[in-house]
């Protein structure tokens, strides 16, 4: 009888220990699955390309990756303190219920601002904020863009 129920008890461990693997396996398989669909970095998400039209106009163009948007109430532009509006900008606003900040307006794909500065700027800075539409918000994106090295639109 001592001997049946020491076999009982190698056996329920052998189990547990297959079954415990198992375990294991299926998550190290289901994160490797996630990581396959990672969450892209925010100049990957959101690529910023910046032109001098003319000596005084800027060129702002962000270009989203499928499934990311930019919030148009958080986008910041300026320059020494001081902020600077676009004068002018291209891109579709759609409305959205989102699960962050509610009813807003967003960029998909890709948006464009145009700014005018002084000749006595050097520098400008910037801040925008967006999300994926998987629910992964990126936190607060912030750029210094030197003006003498831009390249001509």
């Amino acid at each position: 009888m001592k001997k049946l129920i020491t076999r009982s008890l190698d056996a329920l461990m052998i189990l547990s220990f297959t079954l415990l693997s198992f375990i294991v396996f299926s998550a190290d398989f289901s994160l490797d699955n996630l990581s396959q669909d990672k969450i892209l970095p925010a100049d990957e998400a959101f690529v910023l390309s910046v032109y001098k039209q003319e000596e005084k106009r800027i060129i702002l163009r962000w270009t989203m990756k499928e499934n990311c948007f930019l919030y148009e109430d958080k986008f910041g532009i300026s320059s020494d303190s001081k902020i600077i509006e676009a004068k002018g900008f291209s891109g579709e606003a759609i409305e959205i219920n989102d699960i962050y900040f509610g009813k807003v307006d967003v960029y998909f794909n890709s948006v464009s601002k145009e700014i005018t500065v002084d000749e006595n700027t050097k520098k400008i800075q910037l801040s925008y904020q967006g999300c994926n539409e998987k629910g992964f918000c990126y936190p607060m994106i912030e750029k210094e863009i030197d003006i003498n090295t831009l390249n001509r639109l």
